[in-house]
């Protein structure tokens, strides 16, 4: 027991020596001194609540002496007079006038931005109906020329002849009619049976694979939409052919 007893004594007299050298080393470096111990007793004297209480104090006091000093400096400007007054009249009204006007601008601006958005969307409109119309008209031509007596005599005669003479005949009625040939040769096509119309169309794809392409294109279309004007298209077409 007298032994621990003497070890922990000499512990004790051994941290208090080193803290006394480090006390003393922080003293002889300069980095303590008697302000910096005075700080750090005034620092653990205050708990942090009572900390915050005097900061948040200190905070509020500082802005009601901010706005005490606004309020004395407005208080020391002398009463304007009768031409300041009206100065800041005439001032407060261009300001007025001047919003007013913006306003206006902005009203402006909108009302035509939404009169151009009308427009836009009456052109839509009308466009669908013509290009309705149009689809219908197409519709109707094609069922009047598929069912008329001629256009099944013409028919017959094609799908008699040779691939090779049908598709010379067919290339001739684009060429002769620049505006509805295309239409008319597509039309015979459609209407031959899938034999001779398949053999019709290899003999264009010898000669010519662009107008074939067109012509199967124009094929797997019929009726199902509205197209561009065919006289462009089959003018076009005719240069190809010669």
């Amino acid at each position: 027991m007298k032994t621990l007893l003497t070890a922990i004594a000499v512990i004790a007299i051994a941290n208090l020596l080193a803290l006394l050298g480090f006390a003393g080393w922080l003293f002889g470096t300069g980095r303590i001194d008697s302000a910096r111990l005075e700080k750090v007793r005034e620092m653990f004297a205050e708990t942090t609540s009572a900390q915050q209480a005097r900061e948040a104090a200190e905070a509020a006091k500082a802005d009601a002496d901010l706005k005490a000093a606004e309020q004395a400096r407005k208080d020391a400007r002398p009463p304007m007079t009768a031409t300041e007054q009206l100065a800041a009249r005439v001032e407060a009204t261009e300001i007025d006038r001047q919003r007013a006007e913006r306003l206006r601008r902005e009203i402006s601006d909108l009302q035509k931005s939404l009169a151009e958005r009308d427009a836009a969307l009456e052109k839509s409109r009308a466009d669908f109906i013509r290009q309705r119309d149009e689809f219908l008209q197409m519709r109707a031509e094609i069922v009047a020329t598929e069912a008329s007596d001629q256009f099944k005599k013409t028919l017959t005669v094609l799908e008699g002849l040779k691939p090779d003479q049908a598709k010379t005949t067919l290339k001739e009625i684009m060429t002769a009619d620049a505006a509805k040939g295309v239409d008319q040769v597509v039309a015979y096509l459609n209407a031959m049976e899938e034999r001779p119309r398949t053999k019709v169309i290899a003999e264009f794809i010898k000669e010519d694979p662009k107008v074939a392409a067109d012509l199967l294109e124009r094929l797997r279309t019929r009726g199902t939409q509205v197209s561009p004007p065919t006289e462009s298209l089959a003018s076009g077409q005719a240069a190809d052919i010669k």
